[in-house]
C-alpha cells in the first residue's frame, strides 16, 4: 500500500478569479459532485488518505482528504479535457479562514512553493499539524 502524502493542488486565475470564487466553489460545485475532482493531467498516485491543499495565487484557500486515487478516465469538458479525477471525502473538505500564505507554508516545510503552477508534494507528515496550527488561529469554515 502506497503511503498517503500532502499535495499541493494550484489553480489559476483564469480558472477562478479570486481565492473566494475557488472558496465557493469548493463548498458547492466539488461538494455537490460528491467530491469527485478532475485533473488536466495525470499527477501519478494521491492516495487514500492523503491531504491535497487547495492554493490560489500565493495563499492555500483549504483542504480535503483523499477517498479514492487518481482514476484515468480522460473526458472533456467545457472544451477543456481532463486525464481522469480522484475523489475527495465530501465531509473532509475544509476552508482556512484568512488563507494561509505560501510563505508561511514554505517556512512550515523548509522549502521554496514559489512557482505556483506546481502539484507540490510534501512527504514529511510532521509539516502538517504545523499547517493545521496556522491554519486555526484564524478558523476554519466547513
Amino acid at each position: 500500500m502506497t503511503q498517503a502524502i500532502l499535495r499541493i493542488f494550484p489553480h489559476s486565475k483564469q480558472e477562478f478569479a479570486t481565492a473566494d470564487d475557488l472558496r465557493s466553489w469548493l463548498v458547492t460545485a466539488l461538494k455537490a459532485r460528491g467530491g469527485r475532482y478532475l485533473l488536466r493531467s495525470n499527477q501519478g498516485s494521491i492516495p487514500r488518505g492523503s491531504v491535497v491543499l487547495f492554493r490560489h495565487g500565493n495563499q492555500i484557500v483549504g483542504e480535503a482528504v483523499v477517498e479514492e486515487d487518481f482514476v484515468s478516465q480522460p473526458v472533456e469538458v467545457d472544451g477543456v479535457t481532463y486525464e481522469g479525477s480522484i475523489k475527495f471525502a465530501v465531509s473532509s473538505i475544509r476552508l482556512y479562514v484568512g488563507g494561509l500564505p505560501i510563505e508561511v507554508l514554505a517556512d512550515l516545510a523548509g522549502r521554496d512553493f514559489s512557482v505556483a503552477r506546481t502539484y507540490y508534494k510534501i512527504e514529511d507528515w510532521a509539516v502538517y499539524p504545523r499547517i493545521l496550527s496556522e491554519a486555526v488561529k484564524e478558523g476554519f469554515y466547513s
